[in-house]
């Protein structure tokens, strides 16, 4: 029950509580010595903290900024240029590369769609084939005959 109270106590104090829960805590309050000593030390710490919170002055930002521009870039090294040539080349044999897979494969692409055509022509011919010829006549052939006489 108590750690309910001083849950309820934080939400009051971040302004989460609704009117119903706020009778509720201040209820339980009247009747808590130990929950109202927790709620001034929580209006205590809250009012602390609203006062500290101190604005950065104007010039602060302009004196870092100011500092940042100040200092210069130590020039780069020999291998760390090398590295950079090194590495921008490799891209551009990657990028060269990769040019030239796209122009083999949309023409593996364009070749692939005649053959799907002629498939699709050779299919409609096989099919049109089929349905000319005439249909199947069957022809029984009794050979072996059972033949019933009466004799009457």
């Amino acid at each position: 029950m108590n750690s309910e109270i001083f849950l309820m106590i934080d939400s009051y104090v971040d302004g989460e509580l609704d009117r119903n829960e706020e009778e509720i805590l201040f209820e339980q309050l009247a009747s808590n010595p130990e929950a109202r000593n927790y709620l001034r030390k929580v209006n205590v710490l809250n009012n602390q903290l609203k006062l500290s919170a101190a604005e950065f002055p104007p010039h602060l930002e302009r004196d870092i900024t100011n500092s940042i521009s100040r200092r210069t870039a130590s020039p780069l090294s020999y291998k760390a240029r090398f590295a950079g040539y090194i590495s921008a080349g490799i891209s551009t044999i990657l990028l060269i590369i990769s040019l030239f897979l796209l122009l083999r494969i949309s023409g593996y692409r364009d070749e692939i769609n005649v053959v799907l055509k002629q498939v699709q022509k050779q299919n409609s011919m096989i099919e049109a084939l089929y349905n000319s010829y005439p249909a199947a006549e069957v022809h029984a052939q009794f050979s072996n005959e059972i033949i019933v006489k009466s004799n009457i």
